[in-house]
């Protein structure tokens, strides 16, 4: 029936596009944790999906709903693209629409953008980006408002690990926040290079890391640093939940604004 919705639609890559992205568009917690749909009013939602994380509640039923329901407007407006292979592909990353989604859902401003994404699609409007309060980005040059893309919210709401530096660090907490988007690109980094590395074959056909091992001085200098990460990330992520919950991003963050 979602598929027939669109129906209408050009025909072409734009249809095999929004075919594909509906069927990677609703994350497995839609199916794996507890929530019905309410039929409520969108700001209704929003509202509920905010208080859930303040709670520090990241699966509640309302941002769940919010998510199901966001999906269908993002997926079938093409602001939102399924994997489009390696060849020629300008995604920042390679993500499933609901894995993005997922992500939007644990935070208070991707929370926001949802919501606006369904209000947007309800009054017939191109999806417009927001700040984490809500409110609609307007663009530098004073004419109109930002719209949603694929890049934008793959950047705004990145993966795991990964996170957001602003654009041109000025404050204490700006360069807080490019060191820590650094961190998590180094991690990302050391993550691939360990695949790039066990995937290399001998002409047995085993992974050559399983017969030659690693120097044990290069082996020691990589454990140092690991146990100090080891060490440090836990307390790090204590000291975040003690000052800002379990919900996810500070307030600051959340408001798209980075202060010390």
């Amino acid at each position: 029936m979602i598929l027939r919705a669109v129906s209408g639609t050009d025909e072409g890559q734009k249809v095999s596009d929004i075919y594909r992205a509906l069927q990677t568009g609703f994350a497995d917690s839609l199916a794996s944790e507890p929530w019905h749909a309410t039929y409520r009013g969108t700001d209704e939602v929003v509202a509920d999906a905010l208080r859930e994380l303040d709670r520090g509640i990241e699966s509640g039923p309302a941002s769940l709903e919010l998510a199901a329901r966001a999906a269908y407007p993002l997926v079938v407006t093409r602001q939102l693209f399924p994997d489009r292979g390696t060849k020629d592909n300008l995604q920042v990353d390679r993500r499933q629409p609901g894995k993005v989604i997922e992500r939007m859902r644990t935070s208070a401003w991707g929370v926001h953008q949802l919501g606006q994404a369904l209000t947007d699609h309800a009054n017939g409007d191109r999806i417009r980006a927001v700040t984490g309060t809500g409110a609609p980005i307007e663009l530098e040059d004073g004419d109109g408002t930002q719209l949603v893309t694929d890049n934008w919210l793959r950047q705004t709401f990145p993966p795991p690990g990964r996170p957001v530096a602003p654009a041109a660090p000025d404050t204490a907490h700006e360069r807080y926040m490019e060191a820590l988007a650094k961190v998590g690109d180094a991690m990302d980094a050391v993550d691939r290079a360990v695949r790039r590395l066990v995937a290399v074959e001998g002409v047995d056909g085993r992974p050559l890391i399983q017969t030659e091992g690693v120097d044990p001085g290069d082996a020691d200098a990589w454990m140092d640093d690991l146990m100090k990460l080891i060490q440090s990330i836990p307390v790090w992520r204590a000291t975040h939940v003690t000052r800002h919950g379990a919900g996810g991003r500070s307030a600051a963050s959340d408001r798209g604004e980075f202060r010390p």
